[in-house]
C-alpha cells in the first residue's frame, strides 16, 4: 500500500510538470528525497492530499528514533491542516512534538491552531464582528477570549487586557492554507488606557514580518490601513511571502508606565 500511495504522488507532480524522472533512491537518501517532493507538493495550491502522501510514505520508511521522523510528522500536520482535517493535523503535529528528534515548530502550532476549525479561507475578508470572531483568539492563554461587545454601530470585538509591567499579549487568526496578505485595516479603540499594538504576519513555523507600532487613543477611534509592503522582518529572513497566521500584538506593558484593566476595541477588520 505504500509503494502505491507513493507512486500515486510521483503521478500528480509529475502531471503537473513539476518532477523529472529519477533514479530510485533507498535508505535516508530516499526519506530525504521523498520529504523534498513532499513539501513541493504542499508548495502548490490544490494538492496537500499529494504532499499527506509523500509525508505518510517518509514516516513509514524511518526507524523510530531516525532525526527525520519529527519533520516528517510535521509536514504532515500542515497538509492535513490544508485539508481542512483539524483532528489530523493536531495528531501529526503531536506526533512530531514527542518525535525523538522533536520538532519545535509543531510545539508551537499545537498551540496556535487550537481553533483551526474556524480558520481564514479566503481573501479578501470582512470581519465586521456581529456574528463572530473571525477566528480571532487568545495566543497564551484558554481563558479570557475576546467576546462581541454591543455598540451603537453594532457589535465590535472586546479584548479585555491587564496592563502590567513588561507585559505582552496577543491575538492571533489562522489562515487555512499559505495566503499572500497585501493589506491589513480595521478601526480600533482603548477604553481606558492608551495603548500601543503592533500587526504581524507569522508563516507558521515563525519567519514572519511586522508592522510598525500604532498608538490606540482612548477618546476616539482611529482608522488603522497597513499595506504589508510596509513591514519589516522580525528576523535575518526566511519570509517566503505567505502568511498562515495573522496577530495582533499588544505591547503597552512594554511602552507605557500606564498599569490596570484595559479593553482594546477592534471593528471592521479588512484582510485582502
Amino acid at each position: 500500500m505504500r509503494r502505491r500511495r507513493a507512486g500515486w504522488a510521483l503521478l500528480t507532480l509529475a502531471g503537473a510538470g513539476l518532477l523529472f524522472s529519477r533514479p530510485a533512491l533507498a535508505g535516508a537518501e530516499r526519506a530525504w528525497e521523498s520529504l523534498y517532493d513532499a513539501r513541493l507538493a504542499q508548495a502548490l495550491d490544490g494538492t496537500p492530499k499529494a504532499s499527506a502522501m509523500y509525508c505518510q510514505d517518509v514516516i513509514d520508511d524511518l526507524a523510530p528514533n531516525d532525526s527525520l521522523l519529527g519533520q516528517a510528522w510535521y509536514f504532515l500536520g500542515q497538509a492535513r491542516a490544508e485539508q481542512g482535517d483539524a483532528q489530523g493535523a493536531a495528531d501529526a503535529w503531536e506526533q512530531a512534538a514527542n518525535a525523538a528528534a522533536s520538532s519545535n515548530s509543531a510545539r508551537a502550532l499545537l498551540v496556535r491552531f487550537e481553533q483551526l476549525g474556524d480558520p481564514i479561507d479566503t481573501l479578501p475578508r470582512l470581519c465586521t464582528f456581529d456574528a463572530d470572531r473571525c477566528g480571532l483568539h487568545r495566543v497564551w492563554t484558554r481563558s479570557g477570549q475576546p467576546a462581541l461587545l454591543p455598540s451603537s454601530e453594532g457589535s465590535i470585538l472586546s479584548w479585555a487586557t491587564d496592563v502590567h509591567t513588561a507585559s505582552s499579549d496577543a491575538l492571533e487568526a489562522v489562515f487555512r492554507s499559505p495566503t499572500t496578505v497585501r493589506t491589513v485595516s480595521f478601526r480600533v479603540r482603548s477604553s481606558a488606557i492608551v495603548s500601543y499594538l503592533r500587526v504581524a504576519l507569522d508563516d507558521g513555523p515563525g519567519a514572519r514580518v511586522q508592522s510598525s507600532v500604532i498608538q490606540v487613543p482612548t477618546d476616539s477611534w482611529s482608522e488603522v490601513e497597513l499595506p504589508v509592503t510596509g513591514f519589516r522582518s522580525a528576523d535575518e529572513g526566511g519570509w517566503s511571502g505567505k502568511a498562515r497566521l495573522l496577530r495582533i500584538e499588544d505591547l503597552t506593558g512594554l511602552l507605557s508606565d500606564a498599569q490596570g484593566a484595559n479593553q482594546i476595541w477592534i471593528d471592521d477588520l479588512a484582510l485582502r
